[in-house]
């Protein structure tokens, strides 16, 4: 039973959870709009009667039974950033604890948010502002509002002007960053012109 003193929420779901996407994180979903909704009605009407901490009977749904914790609440996403930016103005040093503590992404909460070695044009332009914007190692930057990726804060560990590129990642790098380097290297500022000749004219039908 999860209400037993030595349950362990995170190893129960990890083990008994048929759910790909959170299971393997210990059945974290990660924040939910409440009036946004992105679960099925039996699910968002039992976690709308939950307090934080508290746990649900087994909820039946067409995706079969489920559990709940609620497990925390907060005003918005920009007043969690900005409430960890103060804590890292604080301690800086705790950057790795509070990206596993908070971090929405998958990939890297688990490693204390690390992202690795960046390069131009991995990034979105506004993230890639950000972090080389950094000059100091342990420096923190702003919390940024990077759209579809959601809002970050980054923090430098180590910087290298000569650092290889992996070609599997040197690929995924010119794949994405292709469109933006057209932007704003080849077409920005670029007039266009075309010949009135090839332009379509309009047509009538009777």
């Amino acid at each position: 039973m999860l209400e037993a003193d030595d349950a362990d929420w995170n190893a129960i779901a990890e083990e008994h959870s048929d759910d790909t996407g959170s299971g393997t994180r210990g059945g974290d979903l990660g924040w939910s709009d409440p009036d946004n909704s992105p679960y099925v009605p039996e699910f968002a009407a039992a976690l709308a009667e939950l307090e934080v901490g508290e746990i649900s009977e087994p909820i039946r749904s067409q995706f079969g039974y489920h559990v709940i914790q609620k497990t925390g609440e907060r005003e918005s996403p920009q007043a969690e950033a900005e409430d960890i930016a103060a804590q890292l103005a604080d301690d800086p040093d705790a950057f790795a604890a509070l990206a596993e503590q908070y971090s929405e992404d998958p990939e890297t909460a688990s490693d204390g948010g690390e992202l690795g070695w960046v390069a131009r044009y991995q990034l979105s332009r506004i993230q890639e502002d950000a972090v080389f914007a950094l000059g100091e190692v342990g420096e923190i930057s702003p919390v940024v509002d990077a759209g579809e990726a959601g809002i970050v804060i980054y923090q430098l560990l180590e910087t290298n002007d000569s650092k290889e590129i992996e070609a599997d990642r040197l690929d995924e790098i010119r794949a994405n960053g292709f469109e933006r380097w057209l932007d704003e290297v080849v077409r920005n500022g670029v007039e266009t012109w075309l010949d009135p000749q090839y332009q379509t004219s309009p047509t009538t039908a009777a």
